[in-house]
């Protein structure tokens, strides 16, 4: 239906842009309106029933070498403006906000001079994390300007792999980094959790060839609900084995990041700085998540 009302929109700009207008038009629930201010047609589509108040959808102005658009769908839908003038073009999109992203994932020193290599937690350079983000809202700060304001909410899942035939356990209600007992090879020992996301960013874009280039920044407040350790070998007999090492894992419940992420189109990079400490204070490693990677914006 929003197809239908875009064209006859469209349709009656293209024929009745000449003339003088003051029209209401009713179609099904929404509501066109068209008339003519200082030389320029004004449109705008609403939803209108009996006993509701109307709901703006669209706004647009059309005149010579000008023309301007506004969509109404706030909270859930992408803000989006266009505008043509004296044939500079411009295009306002959304925040890159949902999507999928997944990265090379560490932790570090709060100064970062020890990545991978921290006190209590040295890792594998083949840790990761995933983020998926389905849900999402960004609202235009600045029709002069591409900026942006967005928040949204996610899951992700980050996995910590020991090095040094380690592996994180809690000993005496403290959760350490441990080395295997003797005559035992881990095949593969790490540490996971998984967490809520709710990124709250701002972003700045601006046209570049057919896309759009974008630079955002802001924080990630991640719930945390669960973590565990676990490791892989093989026993005396050759046999395959898998030993949960504990769960919980002194994790802290919420943690908090600082993000950075640059991009193009639909793809970008971005680097992710935790600003508190994976575990909790005296129960674990004194260590922040960092994280590296590409995104894939929807």
């Amino acid at each position: 239906m929003k197809k239908i009302i875009v064209s006859v929109v469209m349709l009656l700009v293209i024929n009745l842009l000449p003339a003088q207008i003051d029209t209401v038009l009713q179609v099904e629930q929404y509501k066109i309106k068209l008339s003519e201010k200082a030389g320029k047609l004004e449109v705008s589509v609403s939803e209108s029933q009996l006993d509701s108040a109307e709901n703006l959808l669209f706004e647009g102005q059309y005149g010579e070498n000008y023309s301007a658009e506004t969509s109404f769908n706030y909270p859930f839908s992408k803000f989006t403006q266009k505008k043509n003038e004296k044939n500079c073009k411009r295009t306002y999109g959304f925040a890159h906000n949902e999507g999928f992203s997944i990265g090379f994932a560490n932790l570090a020193s709060k100064n970062l001079d020890n990545i991978g290599n921290a006190d209590g937690a040295v890792l594998r350079l083949s840790s990761f994390d995933l983020d998926i983000t389905p849900i999402g809202f960004s609202i235009s700060l600045s029709k002069k300007h591409c900026w942006f304001f967005s928040g949204s909410l996610g899951v992700r899942y980050a996995q910590y792999q020991s090095d040094l035939n380690t592996a994180f356990r809690k000993v005496n209600h403290n959760t350490v980094q441990v080395e295997a007992p003797e005559g035992m090879n881990y095949k593969r020992s790490r540490i996971a959790t998984w967490a809520i996301t709710i990124p709250l960013m701002f972003e700045w874009q601006t046209k570049a060839g057919h896309y759009n280039f974008y630079i955002s920044g802001g924080a990630i407040a991640a719930v945390n609900f669960y973590a565990a350790s676990k490791v892989k070998y093989k026993d005396d007999c050759g046999k395959k084995q898998t030993e949960k090492c504990g769960y919980g894992m002194n994790t802290n419940p919420l943690l908090v990041d600082a993000k950075i992420a640059i991009g193009y189109g639909d793809v970008g990079i971005y680097a992710r700085y935790g600003l508190i400490s994976l575990f909790r204070k005296d129960r674990g490693p004194d260590v922040i998540p960092v994280a590296l990677g590409i995104v894939w914006n929807w």
